[in-house]
């Protein structure tokens, strides 16, 4: 039997979670047990996701303009997550772009940013900060994006 408080505390949680936009959001990469992770984590935060390994499954998903987030995996087998990256920059979308990596290199952290991504996560992933991410971004992609000129030195 719930008492009154957990009552309360319970009412006050489904409030919050009906207030979360809910997003259209593809996941992208090639490792199906993380995008079944994530894809699962993400629905069950409400949003509606669909899920594709390849560059070009993912860019018919995407003309039809109905996504509004996406998440690539960036090196992945077959999938050049840099090359999609700024492939959906070159289209008329303007869903916020996440990247994922197990690389951790600051060259590819760099070029994403500066082709547009919102974020940049390395594995393993805290899906933690990505359904926050997710559940929280409602911005248009213009006024987010940032600009990284760092110059790298030969060690990296």
């Amino acid at each position: 039997m719930l008492s009154a408080e957990n009552m309360q505390i319970r009412s006050r949680t489904k409030v919050i979670r009906k207030e979360i936009p809910r997003k259209n959001i593809l996941v992208v990469g090639q490792e199906d047990h993380h995008r079944l992770l994530l894809a699962t984590l993400l629905a069950e935060e409400g949003h509606s996701v669909l899920s594709c390994s390849s560059d070009d499954e993912a860019l018919k998903l995407i003309q039809d303009g109905s996504i509004h987030f996406i998440i690539i995996d960036h090196f992945a087998p077959e999938l050049d997550g840099l090359r999609l990256l700024e492939k959906i920059k070159q289209s008329t979308t303007r869903a916020p772009v996440l990247m994922i990596s197990a690389q951790y290199d600051v060259e590819p952290y760099i070029t994403a940013m500066n082709l547009g991504a919102l974020d940049y996560f390395g594995k393993p992933i805290d899906y933690a900060d990505i359904q926050r991410i997710v559940n929280t971004y409602n911005g248009p992609y213009s006024q987010t994006k940032r600009k990284y000129n760092v110059v790298l030195d030969e060690e990296y």
